[in-house]
């Protein structure tokens, strides 16, 4: 368990809710068959968060970085300084989402 500062709060809780609704409107919740499973550790100083989707909606090819993916992919490099990987395979996205951690108490 770790208590992550307040400024990263926003940006992580805004990325997370991005993926969220993507995965509703085009992706694993879509037709409602698909399922999300979300991991995460702290490795040294950097949080590692894995978002894998399943069984959703095939996905013949990457789809163009609209406004959301360009959400998710600015909170991650300009805010919180890290970096994010956003891969679609055939079988559903996978983000490997990557950041300095902040201890709340720093």
């Amino acid at each position: 368990s770790v208590t992550i500062a307040p400024r990263q709060a926003g940006p992580l809780a805004m990325t997370l809710h991005e993926l969220g609704m993507n995965a509703f409107k085009y992706g694993a919740w879509a037709d409602g068959c698909g399922s999300i499973s979300v991991a995460w550790r702290l490795q040294q100083d950097t949080i590692r968060i894995e978002w894998n989707e399943t069984g959703g909606p095939r996905i013949d090819s990457a789809p163009k970085h609209g406004i959301g993916l360009n959400l998710v992919t600015g909170f991650i490099k300009h805010e919180l300084h890290g970096d994010v990987s956003l891969d679609f395979e055939t079988d559903g996205l996978t983000a490997n989402i990557s950041f300095p951690f902040e201890s709340a108490t720093t």
